[in-house]
């Protein structure tokens, strides 16, 4: 907390060895995902926002990157998990919280 980039940190300190007491924000450089409050580090080496496509189970999605606010933009397949069946591409979400392709009887 020099006000410095220095020792490996990954923007002024924060990220590097400053993580993960002192991770980057939004718009920070970043060289990886621990680097970032949010845990996405972007190709541009920029911490970024939760987004529908990072890879990450984030923001209220019922599996990663579908589901939730994803849906109906990017539902989940079968197999995945889900929490209403609206999450789910099939229309399904059986009784053990996964997308089915089959109703239950």
């Amino acid at each position: 907390s020099d006000g410095i980039l220095n020792q490996g940190e990954a923007d002024v300190d924060c990220g590097g060895p400053c993580a993960p007491g002192k991770t980057c924000e939004i718009g920070q450089h970043c060289n990886v995902s621990t680097d970032c409050t949010s845990g996405t580090c972007n190709s541009s080496n920029q911490c970024d926002g939760p987004s529908c496509s990072d890879g990450i189970l984030n923001q209220g999605e019922a599996d990663v990157d579908c589901g939730g606010p994803c849906a109906p933009g990017k539902t989940c397949e079968i197999g995945q998990h889900c929490n209403v069946s609206t999450d789910c591409t099939s229309g399904i979400c059986n009784s053990s919280n996964q997308c089915d392709g089959m109703c239950s009887r």
